[in-house]
């Protein structure tokens, strides 16, 4: 009976104006957690770090990204439901429950919200109080993101720095550490029963107890997290052309069949759109060529101090003391009290970043097809690329820039191949799901090929101030082999294209 009382008592209470969807309005619970010093530090976490020192209007934070995924997240789950229940529709007019297209002709072969599901949590829940769990996880989401987000995940990486979590010990990443946050700061975060930690982790979880579907609306192959980001960092630095998605047409397009998130075949060409939007903004905005250089110059100041970060990953209190504006001086802090000739590089590297002064110089760019089918050998090959660059670059230090994981679809690509033979696209003249490839080939094809940079980037120091010319000629020896090699592997990928 407390539990009916308390979820009859959700309410909106708070709006907040916002640049991409006019309000937001937040929830009596939600309303608590926003408040929270746990919450607010995503306030100190910029979106985008580095490309904000090109774009100086981007200075958005996780914390507006983190409730604008909430809000599609809402916008979607009272889209699926009120489509996908016949109850729904004949009890409640859609000017009460949210603007939705129902044709007259019931759409067949989609999962019906009227029956119970698989998923017990689901079954065992009230519609408001799934609701409102979805919109809580949508809205921490992004709460484990440490300073300078991926690029310091990339050290840790590179590192194998690891992070406890329930007794097992993994990689830092922050959709770890989100969970590890929500479960261990409970309290802090405001969250008020009946809405626990737990109905938010098993979300978030891939493979939680909650419906699949529900994950995959905040992390998935077209979730509202990359709806959102792709919206926001387009807005932010002015970059529309790049990152403009039609974020209403691809929700409208959800459906649920057997609990996974499907997309219907009418919303088909907005997704495809929203996939290309991606690779635009990291070739044109994540992966600017000077944007690469602060990433490059943070890269090479946290690497040498491995046991400053091993220290913040492995205590909750004090990584959550840390954030952009801070993090950085506690990194001096740390490589000025342990001195030695690396740690005096990183004070150096530390505020030539804040100062802006550039560490490198881009010598040579290239845009180069890689083909998910022959994935493996192109990486192997550009590796090989780069260890000969390495090799002609005798005296010169250069950094050979190149992601052959850029995920345009929300999944890693290691797992398109089986994503893009999964049935997921939903075709409602006939009822059926069907893979891309069946409803598009054109469409496949393009999935399959996607663009990545070759850069080749040289201290710009050495080459600004080299009297012999050693530096500039060696410059230009890297750039010529670089360009050779990759034309090379160009015309094997198209013979092997056009066989």
């Amino acid at each position: 009976m407390t539990q009916r009382i308390t979820e009859a008592k959700i309410k909106f209470e708070r709006e907040i104006r916002d640049p991409i969807y006019g309000y937001i309005f937040l929830t009596n619970f939600e309303n608590e957690v926003l408040d929270s010093e746990v919450f607010q530090r995503l306030d100190r976490i910029f979106q985008m770090p580095t490309a904000q020192l090109v774009y100086p209007s981007a200075k958005h934070t996780r914390k507006t990204h983190s409730l604008g995924v909430m809000h599609l997240s809402h916008r979607a789950i009272l889209h699926i439901l009120y489509l996908q229940s016949e109850k729904r529709q004949n009890e409640v007019s859609p000017l009460c429950w949210g603007e939705q297209v129902v044709t007259k002709e019931k759409e067949e072969g989609l999962q019906s919200f009227d029956q119970k599901l698989r998923a017990k949590w689901w079954n065992d829940r009230k519609p408001e109080k799934i609701i409102q769990s979805l919109r809580l996880a949508a809205m921490l989401h992004d709460i484990g993101h440490a300073p300078f987000s991926h690029l310091f995940e990339d050290v840790c990486k590179h590192s194998k720095i690891k992070l406890d979590f329930k007794g097992r010990k993994r990689i830092f990443n922050h959709e770890i550490m989100s969970r590890k946050i929500i479960e261990e700061k409970e309290s802090e975060l405001g969250l008020k029963s009946p809405f626990s930690s737990r109905d938010i982790n098993e979300i978030l979880k891939k493979r939680g107890k909650a419906p699949l579907f529900l994950h995959e609306l905040i992390s998935g192959a077209y979730d509202c997290d990359k709806l959102d980001y792709l919206a926001r960092d387009a807005y932010a630095t002015g970059a529309i052309e790049f990152g403009g998605i039609d974020c209403e047409r691809i929700m409208d397009g959800f459906r649920v069949v057997k609990e996974s998130l499907c997309v219907s075949l009418s919303a088909l060409d907005a997704l495809m759109k929203s996939f290309d939007a991606v690779q635009y903004m990291y070739t044109s905005v994540y992966y600017h060529k000077t944007a690469r250089v602060f990433d490059f110059m943070i890269d090479d100041a946290l690497t040498k101090i491995p046991h400053f970060l091993t220290d913040i990953v492995s205590d909750v209190d004090r990584f959550l003391k840390m954030d952009d504006h801070c993090f950085l001086s506690e990194a001096r802090k740390y490589a000025e009290e342990n001195p030695s000739n690396e740690h005096k590089s990183v004070i150096k590297t530390i505020d030539d970043f804040r100062y802006r002064r550039k560490k490198y110089k881009d010598i040579y760019s290239h845009r180069i097809s890689i083909d998910l089918l022959i994935r493996p050998k192109t990486e192997k090959s550009l590796k090989r690329i780069r260890r000969t660059l390495k090799n002609e670059a005798k005296n010169l230090d250069i950094r050979v820039d190149f992601r052959p994981g850029i995920r345009a679809v929300g999944i890693e690509i290691e797992e398109l191949p089986t994503w893009l033979m999964t049935e997921r696209i939903y075709d409602k003249s006939d009822g059926k799901l069907k893979t891309l490839e069946d409803v598009c080939a054109a469409y496949h094809r393009r999935l399959t090929q996607y663009m990545i940079l070759f850069r080749v980037y040289a201290n710009r120091e050495q080459l600004k101030n080299d009297p012999t010319g050693i530096y500039n000629s060696e410059s230009k020896r890297v750039a010529k082999v670089a360009k050779d090699m990759l034309n090379e592997i160009e015309k094997e990928y198209k013979s092997l294209r056009t066989r």
